[in-house]
């Protein structure tokens, strides 16, 4: 049997020979921007473009409008009421931050795993509680969305550095920026939320 890790690297890496064809507005153009935000489990946890959780423990389980909103308002440094290249790179930086547990200026899965644990274990009891307790529960999505924060690691090391993920972000904000105006407002976000969610 072939070893999947092996077999994923090896598909990954044809499609950055293909992509390099391509400029790179092309390939932009073409991220589905909810990919980035998005995270299937229990409870359908919900992380910013940057890869901040945005559900799970004591953040609960809001609606992605709700969520995304919240996100949007704090990023908002100078409450214009959109959201500059320079703001999203600004949190970008300060979720590298936060999730380079050693310091050392990179992410790496196992730093994931724990500083992803408050979330995860808190979000599959409450999901377990609404899908125990209610009629209406929240849809699910599919399971073969992206990491996040680890697709950003392009040249497949299993680390995440900080020019990796300034990079992924200045990409998630052109791709989010559907009218090319250089500027996120707030529609523009939340049309990236999927339905009913």
């Amino acid at each position: 049997m072939r070893n999947p890790l092996i077999l994923t690297a090896l598909a990954l890496a044809a499609m950055a020979v293909t992509g390099c064809s391509s400029s790179k507005s092309d390939v932009v153009s073409n991220i589905d921007p909810s990919r980035w935000y998005m995270h299937t489990g229990p409870g359908n946890i919900l992380y910013s473009p940057n890869g901040e959780p945005l559900s799970g423990g004591n953040l609960g389980l809001p609606d992605c409008p709700k969520a995304l909103g919240g996100w949007f308002d704090r990023i908002d440094a100078d409450h214009d009421g959109t959201i500059d290249s320079n703001e999203m790179v600004r949190d970008a930086r300060v979720q590298f931050l936060r999730m380079d547990l050693d310091g050392d200026g990179a992410i790496y899965p196992s730093e994931l795993v724990t500083f992803r644990a408050p979330f995860q274990v808190a979000n599959k009891r409450q999901a377990r509680e609404t899908e125990d307790t209610s009629d209406n529960k929240k849809p699910r999505i599919k399971a073969d969305i992206s990491d996040p924060v680890m697709s950003a690691d392009t040249n497949l090391d299993f680390k995440v550095t900080l020019d990796e993920i300034v990079a992924q972000a200045r990409d998630i904000f052109a791709s989010l920026d559907r009218n090319k105006d250089g500027k996120l407002d707030r529609q523009e976000v939340l049309k990236s939320c999927p339905p009913g969610l």
